[in-house]
């Protein structure tokens, strides 16, 4: 059986930033080795991280002189207007109509 974390507990604490500052791109695979060290599940770990422990974390957070977030999935770009650079990455043809993928590039 799983046990109950208490999310407030410094050594809980520690083993987040421990594991998400080892692989911050990957913020999965960190709660999963943090769920597996911890004893408890991934979705938990998640759930705690996304409701609050980020902003526990220190040293953690994707900044610029005009924008600053912690790590979100799907957090809007504040600040960010229009792009500097944009490339075609591809062009197909999908049910009559042309499909075209573009990458933009942003000042951060």
């Amino acid at each position: 059986m799983r046990k109950f974390i208490k999310w407030s507990n410094k050594k809980a604490i520690e083993t987040v930033a421990r594991h998400v500052q080892d692989s911050p791109s990957n913020l999965k695979e960190a709660f999963t080795r943090v769920a597996e060290e911890l004893d408890t599940t991934q979705s938990a770990v998640s759930q705690a991280w996304y409701g609050g422990l980020r902003n526990k974390v220190k040293g953690f957070t994707v900044k610029s002189t005009s924008f600053k977030s912690v790590n979100t999935k799907n957090e809007k770009r504040v600040g960010v207007s229009t792009p500097i650079h944009e490339s075609i990455v591809s062009t197909h043809k999908f049910d009559g109509m042309r499909v075209v993928t573009i990458k933009q590039y942003f000042v951060a």
